[in-house]
């Protein structure tokens, strides 16, 4: 555990999986998404960090729910999340999955994961037991459970019954009871804020390093879930060797431009080798938040 802590601290970069049924909690994850990720990115900055939610349900394709890839994506995610896990349990116990939606890769990977089928448990649940509740690194864990306990009319109600359980009787991570995405977000805001004060205590730089530093950051947050089916670094690196004076990158908005470049500048900002300089300027967004003006 202690070597998931000095990789985090060498790379200063967080990924936080949330995990919880899809269907009934869209409220609840959009407003962590939308409202509580993006505030703790900006705190994050000033502590010299990075801080990316891993929300699958953007990254999943049908075709990939309808092959039973789901699982895999998401255990390789919690993986890579590792030592953060946010779990939200509601009123649905989630989509139970059968052999047949596995391939043997999983297993491979996740022997458990053959425990889990047999016991036929939702995702959801792999997701708790798998990413923090029967781990062995002591996680940075945090779970929330509905108010509301829910009424026991089925089998899947009684197996949510079991994990509601669970959870509460952890022992080991923090559970909150809600009501509203606002009382989530409000503990979820303050879990970190207080896990950056901790082992990230803000330095003291001047205007421009800083500035400098947000930038790279923000540089970072855009690549962490970018998978590039092109080798774009290598058109610009030619560009740079070549006599050209400018080079133009241009698509439709949303395709990725920010994203070939940020990867490009997190790849070549501390080449001592280059003759030249990066100053990386993302128009719209900067760390003292004067950028767009200019």
């Amino acid at each position: 555990s202690m070597n998931t802590y000095n990789k985090l601290l060498e790379k200063r970069q967080i990924r936080v999986f949330v995990s919880s049924t899809f269907k009934d909690l869209h409220r609840e994850r959009n407003f962590l998404m939308r409202r509580t990720f993006p505030k703790l990115q900006e705190e994050a900055l000033k502590h010299g960090i990075s801080i990316t939610e891993m929300d699958l349900r953007w990254g999943i394709t049908e075709d990939e729910s309808k092959l039973g890839k789901v699982l895999q994506i998401c255990l390789e995610e919690v993986d890579n999340s590792v030592p953060f896990f946010v779990g939200i349990l509601g009123k649905r116990y989630g989509w139970i999955p059968t052999l047949n939606d596995i391939n043997d890769q999983i297993i491979e990977n996740a022997p458990q994961v053959k425990k889990y089928i047999e016991n036929h448990i939702s995702i959801t649940e792999m997701e708790f037991l798998y990413g923090a509740l029967e781990r062995e690194e002591n996680m940075n864990a945090i779970f929330f459970v509905t108010k509301d306990e829910p009424t026991i009319k089925d089998k899947s109600d009684e197996k949510l019954h079991k994990l509601r359980e669970k959870v509460i009787n952890n022992g080991q991570y923090p559970v909150f009871y809600y009501d509203s995405p606002e009382d989530i977000s409000t503990q979820v805001e303050t879990y970190f804020i207080k896990f950056f004060e901790k082992h990230f205590p803000i330095e003291t730089r001047n205007a421009v390093d800083t500035e400098l530093y947000s930038q790279y950051l923000h540089a970072k947050y855009l690549t962490a879930n970018f998978i590039e089916s092109v080798d774009y670094s290598q058109y610009i690196n030619d560009w740079l060797a070549s006599d050209d004076t400018t080079l133009l990158i241009t698509g439709n908005s949303g395709i990725g431009k920010s994203t070939i470049l940020a990867k490009w500048i997190c790849e070549n900002i501390n080449q001592q080798s280059n003759n030249y300089i990066v100053i990386p300027q993302f128009i719209g967004y900067g760390g003292n938040h004067c950028s767009g003006e200019y």
